[in-house]
């Protein structure tokens, strides 16, 4: 995709992991309200880009290096959350919950026994 300066961007996957991550983290736990979710993930994308823009514009990173620099973005991004998975979660940050619909049998978990069976 090219911008609006004529530079080929291939880092939308980054920007868009990241807020997908981050609205998931926000709404998942408490049920909070998907607004406060989807602004948490227009600032961190927001920082982010700043982050990778100012080097970038700075030393004049242009042309096939620009694409070389957004495209690391997206592995970046990647790696950096599934790295984190101690305080983050990882990518299993989402997952269901036994509450919310998955099949249950009655007696907890199914490997769980009772002893006189």
């Amino acid at each position: 995709m090219m911008g609006r300066f004529g530079l080929v961007s291939l880092g939308h996957g980054g920007f868009m992991g990241l807020g997908a991550y981050v609205t998931g983290a926000v709404v998942e736990p408490p049920r909070r309200v998907a607004v406060a979710g989807h602004s948490m993930a227009m600032i961190a994308a927001a920082v982010l880009a700043v982050i990778v823009a100012y080097p970038c514009f700075r030393f004049r990173i242009t042309g096939h290096y620009f694409v070389l620099v957004t495209l690391a973005l997206s592995g970046i991004v990647l790696q950096v959350i599934t790295a984190t998975r101690d305080y983050t979660g990882g990518s299993l940050v989402l997952h269901a919950r036994p509450d919310q619909g998955q099949p249950s049998d009655g007696a907890g978990s199914s490997t769980t026994r009772s002893p006189g069976i």
